[in-house]
């Protein structure tokens, strides 16, 4: 485990009631029947990082886990169908984690440990594509990262609507891809 483990309490489902847990963490959780879902409640101060790893299928499990990240006012500000997610809160407070399986399936085969912590993930790139033959900034979005920022080069005989890799450390969970263009991107702001 990534770090020291504790069960989960079952049949705490819901957000303004779910597990307290202390991060850095991992939950030993399972959904033991259809339709269930497992929350943890986690306190963030403002400007505060979550890094957040489900592994089920890697150890046999039989779950397709969503993740949420709800706000202490009961809105999902960060969601992910890719066992990882990373965020930055703007407010102080209790913030929850929900685990589900994607078809609401439970029972014994679908066990999870749940890593909560300073887990450095990339859950976004901006701009999400690049001028073939160019060299562009990419701002990286996510938790802990080492860098924030990468210098991409893109070969001028890149195939328009490939895909290249985001270059970033071993040590960062995700992997994402720019879209090769023809031309630059530029973001557009209302005035």
């Amino acid at each position: 485990d990534r770090f020291v483990a504790q069960n989960d309490q079952a049949d705490i489902e819901s957000s303004q009631r779910g597990q307290l847990v202390n991060p850095p963490v991992t939950i030993v959780g399972s959904l033991q029947r259809a339709g269930e879902t497992d929350f943890y409640r986690v306190k963030l101060p403002a400007q505060g990082e979550i890094g957040i790893q489900l592994i089920g299928p890697t150890i046999g499990s039989k779950i397709d886990p969503i993740l949420e990240l709800i706000d202490p006012d009961g809105k999902t500000i960060a969601s992910s169908d890719k066992g990882l997610l990373g965020a930055t809160v703007t407010k102080e407070g209790i913030y929850s984690i929900s685990v589900h399986d994607k078809e609401y399936r439970g029972g014994g085969e679908f066990f999870y440990r749940l890593h909560i912590g300073n887990i450095p993930i990339v859950t976004a790139v901006f701009p999400a594509g690049v001028a073939q033959g160019s060299t562009t900034e990419i701002q990286l979005i996510g938790s802990y990262l080492p860098k924030r920022k990468v210098l991409v080069q893109v070969p001028k005989e890149a195939k328009v609507g490939s895909r290249l890799p985001v270059p970033v450390s071993n040590e960062v969970l995700g992997s994402l891809s720019l879209i090769v263009g023809d031309l630059p991107e530029v973001e557009v702001k209302n005035r």
